[in-house]
């Protein structure tokens, strides 16, 4: 019988150690009172969660990550395998990026300054390229404030003009404070239009539209982009010039939303 007894002991032990249990019994900490725990932070996890508030249940969620739906928004999730059914036309929409702004109207610009080695532009072609997304790799850095002079190639009747700029905080960060736009048949005669210091946050992590209305038949545009006080570089990501008849063009820069984005958003925002 104690042979036995000592037997069942050593078994617990093992049993014990190897579960993981280190710590001896002591009181917790009361962390919230509830009726149902969900565990996890998936798409059905979510659901389940809902429907059990829906019935009256008071629910505690423990998720991995600081967002929700990683099953979807996860990184391992960014678009539709080539093996996986695509009958689904939701699916399908919510993993193709469809670009919702028009393409600009074409110009030539050329700046006052040149742009800072660390975000080169040397054949003035990245803000008129159409990507906008990285600032790592699809902006020009300017350490001051920088204008430019944008060429339509002919007097056309403008509604206007938008700049994609880049922000961050900290203590290496950038941020463009203002843009001031003139505009100019002839490129002699200059008027003051418009200028804004609103920045309309996108999707895009650190991404923002700049949007400035404009009025008028000019052929030129003349772009100042302000530095903010304080900070030591500005980052530029893409100019929009657009006719009247396009003007409403300018509300809005981002794609349609996709799992990735809703992920950006919220680990930013977290």
């Amino acid at each position: 019988m104690i042979k036995s007894a000592s037997v069942l002991g050593c078994f617990v032990s093992c049993f014990a150690c190897a579960a993981g249990i280190v710590e001896i019994e002591k009181t917790l900490p009361l962390v919230q009172d509830v009726d149902v725990v969900v565990i996890g932070g998936s798409s059905g996890a979510i659901a389940a969660a809902c429907k059990a508030a829906e019935a009256g249940a008071k629910v505690f969620v423990a998720a991995p990550r600081p967002y929700l739906g990683e099953d979807m928004a996860g990184k391992l999730r960014l678009r539709v395998d080539a093996d996986e059914d695509t009958r689904c036309t939701l699916q399908k929409k919510m993993f193709t990026e469809v670009a919702s702004r028009p393409a600009s109207l074409p110009f030539s610009y050329k700046a006052n300054k040149p742009a800072a080695p660390q975000h080169k532009d040397p054949r003035c072609e990245m803000l008129a390229d159409g990507k906008w997304i990285e600032p790592s790799s699809q902006s020009v850095q300017y350490n001051e404030d920088v204008e430019f002079v944008l060429d339509l190639g002919a007097v056309i009747e403008l509604g206007s003009f938008s700049a994609v700029v880049f922000n961050r905080d900290g203590d290496k960060g950038f941020c463009t404070s203002t843009i001031r736009v003139q505009g100019s048949a002839d490129k002699k005669k200059w008027k003051a239009i418009a200028e804004t210091s609103e920045r309309v946050m996108e999707l895009y992590p650190e991404c923002a539209a700049m949007n400035v209305p404009i009025q008028g038949k000019y052929r030129y545009l003349k772009v100042l982009a302000v530095l903010k006080p304080g900070v030591e570089r500005q980052l530029l990501g893409e100019f929009f010039v657009y006719p009247v008849k396009d003007s409403s063009a300018g509300a809005g820069v981002s794609d349609r939303t996709t799992p990735l984005k809703v992920k950006k958003l919220w680990m930013k925002r977290c």
